[in-house]
């Protein structure tokens, strides 16, 4: 049991020797300093990817109003569109009404005007008024017919271009899904890193007092 206690001694006195302990406390130091600029680089890199994810979240949110807009004003189109397909029906409707009223089954005939007509003139005018009864329903027709056209190629360039936002919102998405990624895993590195250098803070602590007190 000596013997045993002789060859210990001389290990532990090892294990407390003061050059020793603060040796490694020394190293331990040199390895807080590379820490802390492996930190500062990392904090910098980090402040990067905040400016940049600041900036895809506010595209993202431009993008994304302006895709809510195009919504908008397709939904606007398309009430106007069914309007003006109503109005169309209803003002060919009226005018195939009037033209057999005025020329198939009305009390108006063409022949029966130049026929009671006094005079050339009185039948050219009274066949020109008709013409121009069943010209106004025309046009009217025509009109709402150019709006629907209009309308229709409104909604084709809404259609477009709702497409191309949305194609815009998912790259601008992935945008700011990978940065904020990359800020996640930077933060936890830095986070990491700041745990080490506080770990070997106390380490360094203890061994001091441990050289001290040998």
């Amino acid at each position: 049991m000596a013997t045993v206690t002789a060859l210990l001694a001389p290990a532990a006195a090892l294990g407390d020797d003061p050059g020793a302990l603060r040796s490694e406390a020394e190293q331990l130091r040199a390895e807080n300093r590379g820490l802390a600029a492996r930190s500062r680089e990392v904090l910098l890199e980090l402040y990067s990817l905040e400016t940049r994810l600041a900036r895809a979240e506010a595209r993202l949110a431009e993008l994304e109003g302006a895709s809510a807009e195009v919504e908008r004003q397709e939904n606007a189109a398309r009430q106007q569109l069914r309007r003006a397909r109503s109005d169309l029906a209803e003002a060919e409707r009226r005018l195939a009404s009037r033209l057999q009223a005025l020329y198939v089954e009305g009390d108006v005939d063409p022949l029966a005007v130049l026929l009671g007509a006094e005079s050339l003139d009185d039948a050219l005018s009274a066949l020109d008024g008709l013409g121009r009864f069943a010209s106004d329903d025309r046009e009217i027709a025509g009109d709402v017919r150019d709006a629907r056209r209009r309308l229709e190629a409104s909604l084709r360039r809404l259609a477009d271009r709702r497409a191309e936002l949305r194609a815009l919102v998912a790259q601008a998405s992935a945008t700011r899904s990978t940065l904020a990624g990359a800020h996640a895993e930077r933060s936890g590195y830095l986070a990491g890193l700041q745990g080490r250098r506080a770990f070997n803070d106390g380490r360094i602590a203890e061994l001091v007092g441990r050289a001290a007190a040998a």
